[in-house]
């Protein structure tokens, strides 16, 4: 299961696809869905590949998606919790949460413990490790988690680029805390993180409209390529497809990785007492606990 995007969703599920796995596109618009089902079969030939909706900035929505796909009998071996915003402006979730922190880090926390016992179960059935993928980013490097003001309400003025940072540094302490959970419970599920690089996709044109506009040439995202190390869909896409699909790391937990390589983030994205404390935050804003 992955988040379908025009960018590294649409290109990790073509890689899958490819590869006959069956494939469950989560998205928010239903339509953009469908289209997404019909291209990605007329690309790979690959029929076992559906979509349905969901919402990750609507605790309403993620609980209904789970309940359908439950209902629907399908077994679940890897979810890649891909989805984001980037850098917007001061807006907020359905419930009420800062739309960065809570869509790129509640919504993926409460369909991920939701989803748990589905994971534990399929892995049991198949006898093989299920594994969890979260899209991180090296922003966490500069991300700082308030636990006092996460919504940038209260004492904090809402930098767009500090709110983003902050949601993928929990993100990281997510995947630390899942993992040490999951082999605590001795669960067959896996858990890591992932830097997927600097990646042309509609968030990074939602960042820079003006240099990221379509040129004849191509000559401003030559230049990005080489200044930055500016990556395509497919590119940004191969380290979660690595995490997704490789031996060799079936049974690799708690890491955070970059170019399908083991990678070091930063302490504070290591720290394990902040990971528990974020994790407990989290189940009281959701209402939701690990139930396996």
């Amino acid at each position: 299961m992955c988040f379908f995007s025009p960018g590294i969703g649409k290109a990790t599920a073509l890689e899958l696809a490819k590869r006959g796995m069956a494939i469950t596109l989560a998205c928010r618009n239903v339509e953009s869905g469908s289209n997404a089902v019909r291209e990605l079969i007329s690309l790979t030939g690959n029929q076992s590949i559906r979509s349905m909706q969901c919402d990750l900035a609507s605790f309403r929505s993620i609980r209904k998606f789970v309940d359908e796909y439950r209902r629907a009998g399908y077994p679940l071996h890897v979810l890649i919790n891909n989805a984001g915003v980037m850098a917007c402006p001061l807006d907020f979730t359905r419930d009420g949460f800062e739309m960065q922190f809570g869509t790129n880090h509640l919504g993926h926390f409460l369909l991920t413990i939701l989803l748990m016992e589905l994971l534990h179960s399929s892995a049991t059935k198949l006898r093989k490790t299920s594994r969890v993928v979260v899209l991180a980013s090296e922003a966490e490097r500069i991300g700082q988690l308030d636990f006092e003001d996460l919504n940038f309400s209260n004492k904090r003025v809402y930098n767009p680029w500090l709110a983003y940072a902050q949601s993928k540094l929990a993100n990281c302490l997510f995947s630390l805390e899942l993992s040490r959970q999951c082999e605590s419970l001795n669960l067959p599920i896996t858990c890591n993180s992932i830097h997927p690089g600097i990646v042309d996709t509609k968030l990074i044109r939602h960042v820079f409209p003006g240099a990221m506009a379509d040129t004849s040439e191509g000559k401003v995202r030559s230049i990005l390529r080489k200044l930055i190390g500016l990556r395509s869909p497919l590119e940004g896409a191969q380290t979660a497809i690595h995490l997704a699909t490789s031996d060799e790391v079936e049974f690799v937990t708690g890491q955070y990785f970059k170019n399908c390589c083991v990678a070091k983030p930063s302490s504070q994205a290591m720290d394990k007492t902040i990971a528990r404390k974020l994790w407990q935050v989290c189940e009281e804003l959701t209402g939701d606990k690990l139930n396996v």
